[in-house]
């Protein structure tokens, strides 16, 4: 290829480049209502539907919502959180504007064990045959330096 055309086909390059949109940034907005901190922080980086573009089709974004519901369902269950409320609401984009999705979340209880047998199976079964959680916490509880599970109760995270 002579210099010429290496020319031409530069020029051409940046001329369809500089005529298709920047889509950088442009996707839509996600917030979430009734959670804060580290549960916020996680359900957020796991909705798939923050990630849509402004101008995607209602269809992507009406299957987005219903995902999104689930995705958030699901985070929850990390930090103990099992019958949630939750409660979607969308705003779609108006001629200068983008699509809003807002989630309001009602956690519900959160569970707590008073209580934990661990049963070890397998190789490592040889040598321990039950651990019973709550042995360990009344073996810890007096120290001031132990864990907060240890002093009062151990939560579900899974």
């Amino acid at each position: 290829m002579n210099l010429l055309s290496l020319l031409r086909c530069t020029q051409l390059t940046t001329a369809l480049l500089s005529a298709a949109p920047l889509a950088v940034g442009d996707q839509g907005k996600v917030s979430l209502e009734g959670v804060s901190g580290e549960v916020h922080k996680n359900l957020l980086a796991r909705l798939s539907l923050d990630k849509q573009a402004c101008d995607a089709a209602d269809w992507q974004l009406q299957g987005g919502l219903k995902s999104a519901t689930e995705e958030i369902r699901e985070g929850l269950k990390a930090f103990g959180y099992y019958e949630p409320v939750i409660t979607p609401q969308f705003k779609p984009a108006d001629k200068n504007g983008c699509w809003e999705a807002t989630f309001t979340i009602q956690p519900g209880s959160r569970v707590t064990l008073r209580t934990v047998d661990v049963d070890i199976q397998g190789e490592a079964a040889k040598s321990i045959r039950r651990i019973n959680a709550t042995s360990l916490r009344n073996k810890t509880e007096t120290r001031s330096e132990a864990p907060a599970f240890a002093r009062n109760s151990l939560t579900i995270i899974h």
